[in-house]
Parts: structure tokens; C-alpha cells; sequence
């Protein structure tokens, strides 16, 4: 993606964060606000998010409780359900100012190596979730076996993410 058809996308006086390699950058447009640019819609509730220093309640449930967790169970750690307009919203009300741009997939594509995978993973994530259609048992029992429910975005980014 050119710098040029980027800033067609976005509005004046937004930036961008990127992942590469593992990495998030932003690239500024503009004035200098932060955001995220993806092909995803922003409404979507697709993104399943946890903490992963909550993992360990899940693997010790299990080791624990082998009757309910040992016969291949897939216990995802979530704590919240959410769309990239609820995780916004959700970060900017405790003091940031970020923002969403959706940005076509085609154009996605080309930002950076990579990209195209990356703009296929999130059609995926839209059309079927992160964990998938019928995920809510699964959630349902990693909470049961960890004992207590994960933290929700919101708490987390309270203590992990301030302003």
C-alpha cells in the first residue's frame, strides 16, 4: 500500500497501528492520532480476548479436574467478546483516543509482506469468529474448570493499558 492510498482511506490527522513481525508501529497521517486500520468491520463481534496471565488458572483446572478436562478438551481463555468499535470505545472511556478505519481488504493487502494473510485471517475471524461459531460451551467450561471467571477487556485494560 502507498502512503497515498492510504491517506485516501483514512481521515486527515489519523494514524495507524501496524503488526509486523509480532510488532505493532503506528505510521502518523496527519496530526498524530492513533488508531487501527484493518479489513474488518468494525461492528463485527469476532475478537475473543483474554488475559493471557490468567492461563495458568485453566491449566491447573484441568490438571485438577481430568474427568471434565482430560479427554481433549479445547479450553480457550475469554474474557470478553467484543468488536474492534466496542474495544475503542472501551479504551478511549478510560482516557485514550484511538480509533477504527475500516480499510478494504484489497487495499489491506498491500501494505506490507504478509499483509494479504493477514487480511485473510481477519475474513475468517469476521465470517466465523476467532474460536469459531459454537465456541460458548468451550468458554463456558475453561471458566467452570479454571473456577472463576477471566477478567473482561475492560478491567484488564485498567490495570495493564492506562491512559
Amino acid at each position: 500500500m502507498t502512503a497515498l492510498s492510504l491517506a485516501q482511506v483514512l481521515k486527515k490527522g489519523e494514524s495507524i497501528l501496524i503488526l509486523e513481525r509480532g510488532t505493532w508501529w503506528t505510521t502518523p497521517v496527519g496530526t498524530g492520532s492513533v488508531g487501527w486500520a484493518l479489513p474488518l468491520d468494525p461492528d463485527a463481534r469476532c475478537i475473543h480476548m483474554g488475559d493471557i496471565s490468567e492461563l495458568g488458572n485453566i491449566v491447573a483446572g484441568a490438571f485438577a479436574h481430568p474427568d471434565q478436562a482430560g479427554d481433549g478438551e479445547y479450553l480457550p481463555l475469554v474474557g470478553d467478546f467484543m468488536s474492534f468499535n466496542e474495544i475503542v470505545e472501551t479504551l478511549n472511556r478510560q482516557g485514550h483516543e484511538f480509533s477504527f478505519k475500516h480499510v478494504p481488504k484489497e487495499l489491506f493487502a498491500t501494505l506490507f509482506p504478509g499483509a494479504a494473510e493477514i487480511a485473510e485471517m481477519f475474513s475468517y475471524f469476521q465470517a466465523h469468529t476467532y474460536l469459531g461459531l459454537d465456541s460458548s460451551d468451550r468458554i463456558a467450561l475453561a471458566a467452570k474448570i479454571a473456577g472463576r471467571q477471566p477478567t473482561n477487556f475492560s478491567t484488564w485494560a485498567q490495570m495493564n493499558f492506562p491512559a
